[in-house]
């Protein structure tokens, strides 16, 4: 009777290590709720309410009033500054960039990457019990690749990189 519960035990198993079959690994697991994002609606600029409605003209032109370039105003907010629009590379990084291609550039670099990772990502699988609970196997795949942010000073120091 026991080895019958260890059959169909171990059978569940199997099935469960098998389910992400023919899939991309997906190695964050987010989990959904119903509750309302606060962050979901962001004004940056206020919203105001002209004093009399009846003399409210249509706007002339498709642009968005409140925030008339929502794009640059997200960088800000994340800390960035808005691209160029000529997309050359400044002089000032003109040494960095022979610097860097030295070795040679491949264009193909994304797609490289996104198929070496895909290969990587499927070689990752968690136990069993990690799939069936949904656990975040992100930081246990790429533990080996991650920096200690302390010892790298440590080591940038000793070589003489930063002070």
């Amino acid at each position: 009777m026991r080895h019958r519960y260890w059959i169909i035990a171990l059978l569940l198993f199997s099935l469960i290590g098998c389910s992400q079959e023919g899939r991309d690994p997906n190695l964050v697991t987010f989990k959904h709720n119903a509750k309302p994002d606060e962050l979901a609606l962001i004004v940056y600029n206020k919203i105001e309410k002209p004093e009399n409605l009846s003399e409210i003209t249509p706007p002339k032109t498709n642009a968005n009033s409140v925030e008339p370039n929502p794009e640059a105003d997200a960088l800000a907010a994340l800390g960035g500054r808005e691209p160029r629009r000529n997309r050359s590379i400044p002089d000032t990084d003109n040494t960095m960039l022979t610097h860097i291609s030295r070795l040679g550039i491949n264009p193909e670099i994304r797609g490289v990457l996104a198929s070496e990772d895909l290969e990587f990502r499927n070689n990752v699988r968690g136990r069993p019990l990690e799939v069936l609970a949904k656990v975040n196997l992100y930081y246990k795949a790429y533990e080996p690749y991650s920096l200690d942010p302390e010892l790298e000073v440590i080591r940038l120091r000793e070589a003489g990189i930063v002070q």
